[in-house]
C-alpha cells in the first residue's frame, strides 16, 4: 500500500519490541489523496478467542506493530458477498451481528479520541455502526437478518 501512495496515520509508528502486545500501535493508513478516513489492519480471531480484543504482533521492516483481533469479527467470514467488480466483502448482517455481540450492554469505555469534539462511549459508536448498516441496507434485506444471525 505504501508503494501505491498510502500514508501512515500520525499515530501509526513502530515499537522496537513485540511485547507487551497491548502497547503496539495499530497499522492505520490514509489513502493517497485523502485524510478524512483511514484503513486499519485487523487480525481475524481464532475460534477459541474468549477476550473481546487481543493484539497480534506484526513485524514490518521498520519495527513492531499490532493488529487488533476482535472476538466476534469471525462472524464476518460467514456469508461473504462479492461486488460486481469482484471485491469480496462481509455481509452487512454479519457486520451488524459482530458489533451487537461485542456490546451486549452499553459499557462505560470511552473512545480513545473524541469524534467531532465529543467523547463517545465505544459501545454507542459501535451501535451507531449497526444503525448505519441498517439504514444503508435494502429494507427487504433487513427482514432476513435475524435468520442469517441464527444460522451464523
Amino acid at each position: 500500500m505504501l508503494a501505491h501512495g498510502w500514508r501512515p496515520h500520525p499515530k501509526c509508528y513502530p515499537n522496537p519490541r513485540p511485547d507487551p502486545a497491548e502497547a503496539l500501535r495499530a497499522v492505520r493508513l490514509y489513502p493517497p489523496d485523502a485524510d478524512f478516513y483511514f484503513v486499519e489492519l485487523l487480525a481475524f480471531p481464532d475460534r477459541w478467542q474468549t477476550s473481546l480484543k487481543t493484539w497480534v504482533p506484526l513485524e514490518l521492516a521498520d519495527g513492531w506493530y499490532g493488529m487488533p483481533s476482535f472476538r466476534f469479527l469471525g462472524l464476518t467470514g460467514f456469508s461473504v458477498q462479492t461486488s460486481d467488480e469482484g471485491l469480496r466483502y462481509a455481509a452487512p448482517s454479519m457486520m451488524a451481528l459482530s458489533n451487537l455481540l461485542a456490546h451486549q450492554q452499553l459499557g462505560t469505555d470511552q473512545m480513545s479520541e473524541p469524534i467531532g469534539g465529543r467523547a463517545l462511549l465505544r459501545s454507542a459508536k459501535d451501535l451507531g455502526r449497526v444503525l448505519g448498516l441498517a439504514a444503508l441496507s435494502d429494507p427487504d434485506d433487513l427482514d432476513v437478518w435475524p435468520e442469517h444471525w441464527e444460522i451464523a
